[in-house]
């Protein structure tokens, strides 16, 4: 129920924020945002910015999981901190994700990542397809498309397998 008023004042100061973070004078053509947690706020930012689509990067959930757990979020991200609670938070994290892609759905881009691993510029193309920006970008990024991308993360969970069994069993509940 926010007026169009509110709407556009909460999308201005979004803006004016990111922008003067980021240093920037001019307004972009697009913004990329990469937060963990951003995935919770799609709701709100389509209804601040209409023509705003997402791009959610997809992985194995195991994989995903792994890393999360192998860093130090220290404080800030919690639910990293045992393998349970982080294999149930990833489940509630699907379910939330599968509703912004039903709702969303010409606004809501699945991307696997093994995909962009293993083939870059079908999944670079996919990607500024969904923008309506492949005529535009795609000369400028094709030398860069693949670089510095590896597989050797794909699947490494499996190294630690037996060590993540409590995981294994909360994303399979």
């Amino acid at each position: 129920n926010l007026s169009i008023q509110i709407r556009k004042e909460y999308a201005k100061n979004y803006l004016d924020q990111v922008l003067s973070s980021l240093l920037l004078s001019k307004r972009p053509k697009y913004i990329l945002n990469t937060l963990p947690l951003n995935y919770q706020n799609a709701g709100i930012l389509k209804l601040l910015f209409p023509n705003a689509k997402f791009i959610h990067m997809k992985r194995d959930p195991a994989d995903t999981c792994w890393f999360c757990y192998s860093k130090e979020f220290k404080n800030e991200y919690i639910f990293t901190n045992r393998l349970d609670v982080l294999g149930k938070y990833y489940r509630k994290y699907q379910k939330m994700t599968q509703h912004w892609k039903d709702v969303l759905p010409e606004h809501w881009l699945d991307v696997d990542y093994e995909d962009l691993v293993t083939d870059p510029k079908a999944t670079v193309s996919q990607v500024l397809d969904f923008l309506g920006a492949l005529d535009d970008n795609w000369d400028a990024l094709s030398p860069a498309v693949g670089q510095g991308l590896s597989t050797e993360y794909i699947g490494y969970w499996k190294n630690y397998e037996k060590h993540l069994q409590p995981l294994l069993k909360a994303l399979n509940e």
